[in-house]
């Protein structure tokens, strides 16, 4: 399996290509303060600015019909959201489809967010294709689907037209020409399920990108990679190439901020004993559901050291829309995992962003070692050397004098020599031979 840049966009808060594709007023039963009706056209637009940053996977949330900004209520499998794309049921899938062919000038992959757990109370099943079964639907089945219950009905777990259908609606899409999905919520189904859909998905394209989200707190983080490690295979076969790894990211934003580098160090220890020939975790440092990175750690150059570590891991790389621009999360109340949802600063790029210029510089270098394996060189309370191929990735947490042989710090593009005195933050550096 390749390395992935794989950039996030929740379309209704990214760029308007459309600007009097509007809904009507009072359209949405739930509105998130930063959405600014984006659409596709925006993402079309945007497809330049997004291979200059190294991305060469894009993953869309929900494009589906829906009654919500982040539109995760799902109304038709089978049609796109007409605010998101067009109000003529013709054009959607050509503007769709104009979508996929310019990614792939690009070469730039797309792939959706699949919602195959739960579905809005308003679902057309009236539009369901006639060759695929009839789904069922059933009761909240634990504390977590209960709260969603006002937004939701939830599949039948057990039923197997339902799982039929289900399969039937990846396939859809995968013959509609996308690289793959990211699967929402995976606990909420089988894991005997998700091996009949992966398997599924991998008949019609053997190099499908297959993503979970499969999380669920459960203490150490042993324990948590227990639980993940229940999804990278079934019988020891594999089913998703690549899970969402939530531990890793708490970690790193509790290693950079008041917590343990050493706490961190173990963390990337665990997360990469489950790379395999099939498998590949995604890290990455902020979450459509969770507040940003900056919300928790005010600390730039903290942010420099997660993408730094970000960019060394040997696996998927998730970054999400506007975090090369500095995206904190908005403070107009309501959920604190939905402060991450904001629109997309684009008046920032008419100003110097060393971020998004560390970014571009991280995406082009880290093809350079896709077949170096990530050694941990050296941790304690004060900082942490990761070395990957003829590069090493400094961490400092408290002021150090460097204590290594004089290098090239990327992240400033100067030399850093013997003895200097640095500063918290986060330094990629390659040795002066």
């Amino acid at each position: 399996m390749q390395q992935r840049l794989i950039y996030h966009i929740l379309v209704k808060f990214f760029q308007k290509g459309k600007p009097g594709l509007l809904p009507p007023r009072g359209y949405y039963r739930y509105q998130e303060p930063e959405a600014i009706h984006g659409d596709l056209a925006g993402v079309i637009q945007a497809l330049p600015y997004l291979q200059d940053l190294g991305v060469d996977t894009i993953w869309l949330s929900p494009i589906h019909p829906s009654r919500t900004t982040h539109c995760y209520d799902v109304e038709d499998y089978f049609d796109i959201d007409p605010y998101q794309s067009d109000t003529d049921p013709g054009s959607r899938f050509m503007l769709f489809k104009e979508l996929l062919n310019r990614a792939r000038e690009k070469n730039i992959k797309i792939i959706l967010d699949l919602v195959l757990n739960h579905v809005s109370h308003s679902y057309r099943a009236h539009k369901i294709p006639t060759q695929l079964p009839r789904p069922k639907v059933s009761r909240a089945s634990n504390s977590q689907e209960r709260q969603w219950s006002h937004t939701f009905v939830y599949w039948h777990k057990k039923d197997k037209a339902t799982e039929e259908f289900l399969i039937g609606v990846g396939r859809y899409w995968l013959y509609q020409g996308v690289d793959g999905f990211r699967l929402d919520y995976v606990p909420g189904r089988s894991r005997i399920f998700w091996k009949r859909f992966c398997d599924a998905m991998r008949r019609i394209n053997p190099s499908v990108i297959l993503i979970g989200e499969a999380w669920e707190a459960k203490g150490s983080a042993s324990r948590n990679y227990q639980f993940l490690n229940r999804y990278r295979e079934v019988y020891k076969k594999p089913v998703f190439g690549s899970l969402f790894d939530f531990t890793l990211q708490s970690a790193i934003v509790h290693g950079l901020g008041n917590g343990s580098l050493t706490g961190l160090a173990h963390a990337l220890l665990q997360s990469m004993s489950m790379i395999g020939k099939d498998f590949m975790p995604a890290v990455f440092l902020d979450n459509h559901d969770m507040p940003r990175f900056l919300n928790r750690i005010h600390n730039p150059r903290m942010l420099i050291a997660g993408l730094i570590l970000c960019a060394l891991y040997p696996g998927y790389w998730c970054l999400e829309y506007g975090t090369e621009l500095g995206v904190s999360g908005h403070s107009h109340g309501g959920k604190a995992e939905e402060r991450g949802r904001v629109r997309m600063p684009w008046e920032r790029l008419n100003s110097p962003n060393p971020i998004r210029t560390l970014i571009r510089k991280l995406a082009r270098l880290r093809q350079n070692f896709a077949h170096d394996l990530l050694i941990i060189k050296k941790v304690d309370d004060r900082h942490l050397l990761l070395n990957r191929g003829e590069w090493y990735g400094l961490i400092v947490k408290q002021t150090m004098i460097y204590p290594y042989r004089s290098a090239y710090d990327i992240t400033t593009d100067s030399t850093v020599l013997t003895g200097k005195r640095l500063e918290p933050g986060g330094y990629l550096l390659r040795e002066i031979k």
